[in-house]
């Protein structure tokens, strides 16, 4: 009688460990198949990186084309016709950028970085250029100091002068610096008898 209750004893024993066994094998297989479906929807922490405004960006690491990879895919800078602009010249430059580049989100827009180049001392600035004052032309109708004859000066700045009276006996000569170039300059001259119609006039004229 003993002996039939140890032997019962020992199979119920084994039984158990026979259904503990069973248990972990399914747990394991379990286990293995969720690391292979992580594994194949992607979703590995190492897909993933995170850009300096906290914003998750997906790498793309199965091919996929994306939009740009560096600024060099964007196109080429588009640069207009220099303008006159406070008395420099401003040039208008769009520069390409790509944004969140080699991922999925990345994407190419435009910049605006305009270059200003500072015209001299002695420069001017005119029809986008920097020019030297001093070697621009200037035109004197009257030929420069002919106090007997009305003009007008033009200058290298496109400034207008004309020759007038600022009194009875003062003659506002205009006249060309450096001759022919440069700015147009004033002297004040007094007439012999009297100033009239931006000239000095002679003593018998009406």
């Amino acid at each position: 009688m003993d002996n039939k209750i140890e032997m019962r004893d020992i199979f119920l024993l084994l039984a158990v460990i026979f259904a503990v066994m069973l248990s972990a094998c399914s747990v394991q297989e379990q286990t293995g198949n969720s690391g292979a479906d992580d594994e194949e929807t992607g979703t590995d922490d190492s897909s993933m990186e995170e850009d300096e405004g906290n914003t998750i960006i997906v790498v793309d690491d199965s091919g996929t084309e994306v939009e740009c990879n560096s600024d060099a895919d964007c196109g080429q800078e588009v640069i207009g016709e220099p303008y006159c602009f406070q008395g420099n010249i401003l040039t208008p430059r769009n520069i390409p950028k790509c944004v969140y580049p080699g991922t999925i989100n990345s994407y190419c827009r435009m910049e605006s970085k305009d270059r200003t180049t500072l015209c001299g001392s002695g420069e001017f600035c005119r029809d986008g250029e920097c020019l030297v004052t001093a070697q621009q032309p200037c035109n004197d109708t009257d030929g420069g100091k002919d106090y007997d004859t009305q003009g007008k000066v033009t200058d290298g700045l496109l400034e207008v002068f004309n020759d007038q009276c600022k009194d009875e006996d003062v003659l506002l000569e205009r006249y060309c610096s450096n001759g022919e170039f440069g700015r147009g300059l004033t002297e004040e001259h007094e007439c012999r008898y009297r100033c009239s119609g931006g000239r000095c006039a002679d003593r018998d004229e009406d």
